[in-house]
């Protein structure tokens, strides 16, 4: 058959993931929801309020459904054996030993889908209105598929009673060890509009964040325009004759259009598009029967139907499709979407809505349409069978005025059915795969005769063009039609009936494809490959729906709170969830990792760990799979109803499963049990498991899926050492074969001493250790992960956090200790006592008194001591001594003790300040002061930081001057230098003051001691301030300061003279002591005012 497409798979993959997929839990967690498209309202429930609850129904309620839990060629069945492999039990397969719920309809199945996403998953659907439900003891689907699986079994007075149904879950949601074992998540499987209601319970604002994969099956994410068709063209009683002659008023007409674009086009398209309409019209005018009727749905709707309002593509507002389309979202919180769409066959369009360009000016709506339909078929998918068979459909369809323009399946365009121009469904942060389905198999299966003479026929008439229209356009124009005329008198009746009987098939059929067991079985996914553990390797490729619901396997480390360890610890065969959960907010979860010191003890566990410490895994990047991660279920409480339908508020716990990365883990005991859970939708199915420890040991399972999980010989063991070569161990089990170790929830637990390994020190080494896990499940997908932990085989751990050894204290008080029972099994600390003592005597055991514990773990502890001591001074020792307990023996002294000297110190540091001169030009001296210890008997200074300020005393400038802080202070006396900071701000005369503030190297506590500390490294790396000093102060440290003041004065003396002149002498005295004075020798050149006379001087001094 020739083909335009070669085409090696019935459907093809249109995209990958955009985001990275996120793990599958296993199918035990979930329930598998099937829900129904768009049916009549006649199919729905009618009101009742006598309806008996889900658990009590014995049979489907409604008639809208996906086929039955019996019903062999359906896809409900189909899924739960094929892919769940549920055993084949005949009729007694029902949604409690199922997995999948589906056990009624839709009330009203043309409902508008926001008002069905309501009944599908809001928890207080069908609530009681004056003391009556509507529909009587039915729920919300979500809330039915819990119902049917809860039984509750109650020993009173040595009687079992047993409860099922709504009376056990109410009762079963009030205690978590019991609400925990439920199925809690949500998977949805979408048919048509069914996929249109779950995206609208997940984008909605009452959407519970339970669901983590919704399959949408051909739903028209855009809309659909074909349910106005089915309301606004009344032609379902319309016969052979009635079409012949409606057609047969244009015959002329659309005879001479086929022939004019058949010798005119210059494209295959265009030649094929004439060509089919000469013959469709010839067919016609030959009598060819007219099988219309097959193309209409069975479902009736109505304009009163809000479906047919809300899926309408042209419609806006609140309740329609574009509304949902338009919502806002949070892609992290959204579940992972697989979308199936369709391709290849004709969609029913809305009448209204055609554009009939320049045919509906030319012809009647009865021409138009069928050339239109043909046209559009020509320009469309598939190979050259499917095409004409749809051109030659859809001509018919368009007699009666029915728009097959595009092309998808006969309900949904392939556009709509990709969602290709829908938000949500497109962007790269929400997990989407998409996939097509061929919906046109009998067209694309049908006779090859008609398209090898139509290939035939098209190919002459264009050969034509380039053979006798080169010499003789107008006769190369007549053979032309020559040949479309023969061809179309020829094939017409022979092939027109048939092929649009087949076109008829595919429409009648093709939106239901993906229901129907036939088409499940062709329909396959990526093939997969894998190593095989000794050596080759080996494929797989599942069916599309296994691709849909499976993703890559992901193994956690068992995490879990002290109340899951006590249920374990009761029961260890208990199906409860591994997992850490808490109620509300995660600070005060904590939770233990599961490696495990005995391997038939569940609280011999880790110590545990707070929660809010770990670090999520968002899955944001492939390396997110390659870490061990650990899981917490955060449990919430929404509102819901009581069994007889009143609201019950917080009565219904939702689960949200949180991912983590495995914390930093040490442990101090050999590791006799390695807990994980597997994440992946059927776990007990995991074709291979390898676990290497630290690159050395390696230990592999290698599985036989088509046996039994719990068969003897499910899986080989295999085992090699240092990189060396598999080989089987026949020491293990029945010769090396055992049953599949991981269990259908999940839990995998790893003994090493039941797989041979009686030496641990083969798997665990002192300090850091490495263990590998890789997986390959079902279908064949793999993942590698790793964690790391820290083997601490040491001695018990005693450590003084305050005093340190060799440290100064100015106050005994606060002392505390940290004791850790590292390398002993099952021991734990008890108490802790202490005593004081010199350090040149020895305490006795009196002296010693309890200390005080910090709430803590067993193994690890911190010790407050209560001892508050005063007049002490010198040397002393801090001794602190532990009890520990066996697990099976009374306290005891472990004769464990540390000594802490350290030495008391209450006096301050004493020391004199002194400027370098009281008055002083900062221009003409080195030295701005001098330090000069008074230790009060103590020889050398013991200075731990010094601060040196510089300010004004007398007005001026306001501010002070940070000069250079010292550390460790030890001569006795020096001298501060100036500096050009220091000369700056000396830049005016005035009166200043240096001052130092010291503290000495005792401390009165840790905190103290660390901001001394802390200070002292500023102080040394140049990045001291005010601030730092500042801080320090009032923190009880032994503090001295000491100032000295002094007076700048840079300015010189400045003589003026007032008055110079001569005077005489008054006096006898005066003249006789002037007369006696030696007159000096006088110069030449100089004038003189007398030969004798006194010189009077008046002069002041300024500075």
């Amino acid at each position: 058959m020739p083909k335009r497409i070669v085409l090696f798979l019935i459907f093809t993959m249109i995209c990958m993931t955009w985001a990275v997929p996120k793990p599958m839990e296993s199918i035990e967690n979930y329930n598998v929801l099937m829900v129904h498209g768009a049916y009549g309202s006649e199919k729905g429930i009618k009101a009742n309020a006598n309806l008996k609850e889900a658990d009590s129904a014995s049979k489907f309620l409604g008639d809208a459904t996906l086929g039955s839990y019996t019903s062999e060629d359906r896809i409900t069945k189909w899924i739960g054996t094929n892919v769940f492999e549920e055993p084949d039990i005949g009729k007694k397969r029902n949604p409690a030993n199922a997995y999948i719920y589906n056990w009624r309809s839709f009330t009203n199945p043309a409902n508008s889908s926001l008002n069905n996403a309501h009944e599908l998953a809001d928890r207080q659907w069908n609530i009681a209105e004056n003391g009556a439900s509507r529909f009587g003891k039915r729920r919300a689907l979500f809330e039915e598929a819990q119902e049917v699986k809860a039984t509750l079994r109650v020993s009173k007075n040595g009687k079992d009673s047993l409860y099922v149904g709504q009376i056990a879950l109410d009762t079963i949601r009030q205690n978590p060890d019991l609400y925990r074992q439920l199925a809690s998540r949500y998977i949805l499987i979408g048919h048509s509009m069914g996929g249109i209601v779950s995206r609208e319970y997940v984008q909605g604002d009452f959407y519970n964040g339970d669901v983590d994969k919704i399959i949408t099956l051909d739903s028209p994410h855009e809309g659909t325009g074909a349910l106005n068709m089915q309301i606004y063209k009344e032609a379902r009683g319309w016969t052979d004759e009635k079409i012949r002659g409606l057609l047969m008023k244009s015959m002329a007409s659309m005879t001479a259009t086929g022939i004019l674009l058949a010798v005119m086009g210059m494209e295959p398209v265009s030649v094929e598009a004439g060509m089919c309409i000469t013959l469709f019209s010839s067919a016609i005018a030959g009598g060819a029967s007219i099988p219309l009727t097959k193309i209409f749905s069975t479902e009736v709707y109505t304009k009163d139907d809000s479906l047919v309002h809300y899926v309408d593509p042209y419609q806006t507002g609140f309740g329609t499709i574009r509304n949902l389309n338009a919502l806002p979202y949070d892609a992290e919180k959204l579940p992972m979407f697989r979308v199936l769409g369709s391709k290849n066959s004709m969609t029913f369009g809305d009448p209204t809505h055609v554009d009939y360009g320049l045919l509906g000016s030319l012809y009647l709506e009865n021409f138009s349409l069928p050339v239109l339909n043909m046209i559009g078929q020509m320009g469309g998918g598939g190979d050259l069978s499917t095409i004409y068979v749809n051109a030659l459909t859809a001509g018919i369809a368009g007699i009666v005025g029915i728009p097959l323009i595009e092309q998808g399946s006969s309900l949904v365009t392939e556009a709509s059915g990709l969602g290709k121009h829908v938000r949500l469904l497109n962007d790269e942060n929400v997990d989407v795969r998409k996939e097509q389905f061929n919906a046109a198999v009998q067209a694309e299966s049908s006779d090859g005769d008609f398209a090898t003479a139509m290939g035939i026929a098209s190919g002459a008439v264009l050969a034509l063009d380039f053979t006798l229209g080169l010499i003789n356009p107008a006769a190369a124009k007549a053979a032309k039609t020559g040949i479309v005329v023969a061809f179309s008198a020829t094939m017409g009746f022979s092939v027109i009936g048939g092929a649009v009987a087949t076109g008829f098939d595919d429409l009648a059929e093709s939106h239901m494809m993906p229901l129907y067991k036939k088409n499940l079985e062709k329909w396959f996914g990526n093939t997969n490959s894998f190593s095989l553990v000794n050596a080759g390797s080996s494929e797989y490729t599942p069916y599309l729906m296994e691709d849909f619901l499976y993703e890559r396997p992901f193994v956690n480390l068992a995490l879990l709170d002290s109340a899951t360890l006590d249920s374990l610890q009761m029961n260890p065969e208990a199906k409860l969830n591994r997992n850490c959960y808490y109620l509300d907010s995660r600070n005060t979860a904590r939770c233990a990792v599961g490696l495990f010191a005995k391997a038939d003890d569940f609280r011999s566990a880790q110590r545990m760990q707070p929660v809010s410490a770990l670090v999520p895994l968002r899955f944001r990047s492939s390396s997110d799979w390659s870490r061990m991660g650990v899981k917490v279920d955060r449990w919430e409480r929404v509102d819901g109803l009581t069994p007889d339908g009143e609201l019950a508020p917080k009565s219904v716990p939702i689960r949200h499963m949180e991912r983590y990365a495995a914390p930093s883990i040490a442990v101090d005991d050999w590791i006799e049990k390695y807990s994980f859970v597997v994440d992946d939708l059927m776990p007990h199915r995991l074709r291979q498991i390898r676990m290497n420890f630290n690159y050395q040991e390696e230990i592999a399972w290698e599985c036989d899926i088509s046996k039994d999980a719990q068969a003897s010989d499910a899986c080989v063991v295999y085992k090699r050492s240092g990189g060396g070569e598999w080989a089987v161990d026949t020491t293990i089990g029945d010769n090396g074969r055992v049953r599949h170790p991981v269990q259908k929830n999940g839990i995998f637990d790893f003994e090493p001493r039941k797989y041979g390994y009686s030496n641990l020190l083969l798997l665990q080494k002192d300090n850091q250790n490495t263990v590998t896990v890789s997986t390959v499940n079902k279908i064949g997908l793999s993942n590698t992960q790793r964690f790391y932990y820290l083997f601490k085989a040491t001695d018990n751990l005693l450590e003084p956090l305050w005093p340190l050894p060799g440290v100064a204290v100015n106050r005994v008080s606060g002392f505390s200790a940290h004791v850790s029972v590292l390398d002993y099994q099952g021991f734990s600390v008890v108490s802790a006592r202490d005593a004081i003592f010199q350090d040149t005597s020895l305490p006795s055991p009196s002296s010693f008194l309890p200390m005080t514990r910090v709430p803590s773990g067993n193994r690890d502890a911190i010790f407050n001591s209560e001892r508050e001591m005063s007049g002490l001074s010198g040397g002393y020792v801090w001794q602190f001594r532990t009890v520990t307990m066996d697990s099976v023996s009374a306290p005891l002294d472990s004769s464990d003790f540390y000594n802490v000297p350290f030495t008391v110190d209450t006096v301050p540091p004493s020391f004199r300040l002194s400027a370098e001169a009281s008055a002083l030009n900062p221009d003409s001296v080195s030295f701005l002061a001098r330090f000069a210890w008074d230790g009060a008997g103590v020889e050398n200074p013991d200075i731990r930081a010094m601060r040196w300020q510089l300010s004004r005393v007398d007005g001026g400038l306001a501010d002070s001057l940070e000069l250079s802080s010292l550390y460790d202070v030890a001569s006795q006396d020096f001298a501060v230098p100036f500096d050009s900071a220091s000369r700056k701000f000396l830049a005016e005369d005035g009166l200043y003051r240096v001052s130092a503030y010291a503290v000495d190297n005792a401390a009165p506590n840790a905190s103290a001691y660390d901001a001394v500390n802390a200070l002292v490294s500023k102080i040394a790396d140049g990045t001291v301030s005010a601030g730092d000093w500042e801080r320090v102060q009032g923190l009880g440290l032994n503090a001295g300061s000491a100032s000295a003041e002094f007076r700048v004065d840079r300015t010189p003396p400045v003589l003026k003279f007032d008055k110079v002149g001569a005077v005489v002498p008054e006096g006898a005295s005066a003249v006789g002591e002037y007369a006696s004075l030696e007159r000096p020798h006088r110069r030449e050149g100089f004038a003189y005012v007398s030969d004798d006379s006194l010189l009077s001087v008046a002069y002041t001094v300024s500075s």
